[in-house]
This record gives structure tokens, sequence and C-alpha cells, in this order.
């Protein structure tokens, strides 16, 4: 047997153990809810919304489910290539999983992306405060308080699309150092946060002056601006994977 089948099939596997969890999760709760005694693996087309700050999805089946289908046309002919979500469909902020079957196939897409366009404004705002604290070098207290805001307010950003919304500076410290950790961004990012944090007392409200190193502040700009550049990726339609802890305190003697 090749590789490639090989791939070919673990590829298949994969595919159908997450149309189940997604059924599993979804759509037989849903039914169970509804009094239906329908399988859920005959439903041929839902929408569930998943919206921040609320624990219970909002699952439309059949004909409740309204999706864009996208397409493309080759020498054989359009075929299915996506699903979405029709305009409105959902809220901005929610995250998302809709399914069609077509004849013996299917579609499946979902965007578990929430706070989706607040936080891409969050990263214009950080994009306009790394360049006043740029344009402002000469006067270094005023250019790291600026830079520190740039630097937070991408860190917001990404913790936005998870759904979390603390306000807490030492949160999001936390959080970016477990990204890091969990190798999603370069552990640079979350020892500058960390830096820029130590020193903001002493530039927003002391009467000295901090001192760097020659070149640091145009090293600690281009870190931030790496920042705001990896996030805006994790926006687009093809979006990096982030790594995640899972079960951190479970005891490989309890699997089966």
């Amino acid at each position: 047997m090749s590789e490639t089948h090989d791939l070919d099939e673990q590829s298949a596997q994969f595919s159908q153990n997450v149309v189940r969890s997604m059924l599993d999760n979804f759509v037989a709760p849903e039914l169970k809810k509804r009094g239906l005694d329908t399988d859920p693996a005959s439903i041929d087309q839902y929408l569930v919304e998943l919206q921040p700050g609320n624990a219970d999805a909002i699952v439309r089946i059949s004909e409740e489910a309204h999706l864009d289908l996208i397409c493309e046309r080759d020498e054989d002919g359009p075929h299915i290539v996506g699903i979405r979500p029709q305009e409105q469909a959902v809220h901005p902020d929610s995250g998302w999983v809709c399914y069609l079957q077509v004849g013996d196939g299917y579609a499946l897409h979902f965007d578990f992306r929430k706070y989706k366009p607040r936080a891409q404004g969050l990263l214009v705002k950080a994009q306009q405060f790394l360049d006043v604290a740029i344009s402002s070098e000469a006067h270094l207290s005023v250019a790291l308080d600026n830079l520190h805001s740039a630097a937070e307010l991408t860190v917001q950003a990404l913790m936005l699309l998870e759904g979390n919304t603390t306000q807490s500076h030492q949160e999001r410290r936390v959080w970016l150092k477990q990204w890091t950790d969990h190798e999603n961004s370069p552990k640079e990012h979350a020892d500058l946060v960390a830096d820029l944090a130590s020193k903001r007392k002493t530039v927003r409200y002391g009467a000295e002056t901090p001192r760097l190193k020659p070149g640091r502040f145009k090293k600690m700009c281009a870190l931030v601006q790496q920042m705001i550049d990896s996030s805006e990726a994790r926006f687009g339609a093809n979006s990096p994977t982030a790594r995640y802890t899972l079960a951190e305190d479970l005891d490989p003697a309890e699997i089966d």
C-alpha cells in the first residue's frame, strides 16, 4: 500500500471524525431538545452559531440554515468548493459551523473565531499607536508608552478571537506567555510585552526617562510590527492553526 494511499485514508478518516463530532456536539442535542426522533446523520443541511458569552449554540437545521455556496468551474462544469453562512445569517461577532450534503458528497466549514470586526479594529489602532511611537523616539517616555499600548492591543485582539474580553493587563501577559510557550508566536513577543509593562509606571508617571542601549528602541518597534503582522494573519481565510495544551492535569492512566 502506497504512502499516498495511507495519507488519503487518514485524511478521509479525519474528515469523517470531524463531521461526526459536529453532529454529536450540535445537531444531536438540538434534535433531542426539539423532541425529534431523527438520526442526526440524516440532516443534510445545518448552520450553528456560537455567540460570545453564550454557552448554548444556536442550531438551525434544514431550510432554517441559510448558506451560500462557493463554486468553481472547470472542464467538468461547476462544483462546490466551500460553503459559508449567508450575509447576516449569523452575528459578525459569532463563530459558526455550516454543513451541506449534496448527493454522496458533503461540504463542512467552520470558523470558531469571535469578535472579528472588533479585533480587527484593535489592530488598526495598534498600528496607529506604533506609528506614533516611531515618530516620537526623541521623546522616549512618550514613545515607550505608545509602544506598550500598541503591543497590548495586538494581544487583546488575539484574545478576542477566543471570546476573551479581559481588561486585566496581568491576564493578558499570562495569556501571551502561554501563547508563545506553545510556539504560536515567538517568545520574544512575550518578553517584549513584559519588558514594556515593567517600564510603564516610569515612562508614564516618573520624572526620569528610561535609558535604552543604542538601537534597542528600533528593535522593539520592529518586534511590535511583527506582532501586528502575525496577528493580522489570523484573520485570513487560511489563518494559522493555534496550538494549545488540553487536559493539562489528566492522568494518562485514566485514558482507556
